[in-house]
């Protein structure tokens, strides 16, 4: 019996994380920061100077939302940490826990890496396969002279005509934003220099837009009880 209460109780999460994720749709899709109508292409929008020579083991580890828009996450939800490992040399892994109202939310989400060079950051992102794999683009960097790793970045997706699986849910065009630093919480200047640099290389018009995330009473993700971490094949 353990067995299949087990199975069962991972794919209740699932259907419950979907569900939670997709209630706030309609209340936090204030309108795309672009114009609404195309997807722009990566080498458009990514920061060549930062994104030069860059070198992926030094974006691995945990990082936490500054400040971000995605019509896909309810407003009520805070404590974004994600921890973005890589599982092999085309594929890595982009654990997200969060706190939605009473929801603790535990997410094993794949991701694809980028098969041009000269693009590093162009890489593919999802929960397949209720949620497809879709454009979700490295465009910055901030590295620290005190430290190895990338400090700051900005990702960017964007996809015509999605279609999320569970529960049914279509995108005419899924947009969104997200502002990562190391830090819980950045420092005002931090976020008001990296929302200009969003804004700067084109992927935000309308900084309202932006939400930011507070990350006071969070749960460790220890504390998260959440379904088995997906392989991505």
């Amino acid at each position: 019996m353990g067995a299949p209460r087990d199975a069962y109780r991972r794919l209740s999460v699932v259907v419950l994380a979907a569900g939670v994720l997709l209630l706030g749709t309609s209340a936090a899709r204030t309108g795309p920061p672009l114009d609404g109508e195309t997807c722009p292409d990566y080498g458009d929008i990514v920061d060549r100077e930062s994104m030069q020579g860059f070198d992926i083991e030094r974006y691995q580890g945990i990082w936490y939302s500054a400040a971000v828009h995605e019509p896909s996450e309810p407003a009520a939800c805070r404590c974004d940490q994600y921890n973005w490992t890589i599982t092999s040399p085309e594929t890595y892994s982009n654990r997200l826990t969060a706190s939605c109202g009473r929801f603790p939310l535990d997410l094993s989400i794949v991701g694809k890496m980028s098969s041009d060079p000269a693009n590093p950051g162009d890489t593919l992102e999802g929960m397949p396969p209720a949620f497809p794999l879709i454009p979700l683009q490295i465009l910055y960097v901030e590295p620290n002279g005190t430290s190895q790793e990338y400090t700051a970045c900005i990702r960017y997706a964007c996809k015509k005509d999605y279609w999320v699986a569970a529960p049914p849910f279509y995108y005419p065009l899924f947009e969104s934003v997200q502002i990562f630093t190391r830090e819980q919480v950045a420092s005002q200047a931090t976020l008001n220099r990296l929302v200009q640099k969003a804004v700067d290389i084109g992927i935000v018009e309308d900084v309202s837009k932006l939400r930011n995330l507070t990350y006071s009473g969070c749960s460790a993700p220890s504390e998260i009880q959440g379904f088995d971490e997906v392989v991505y094949t």
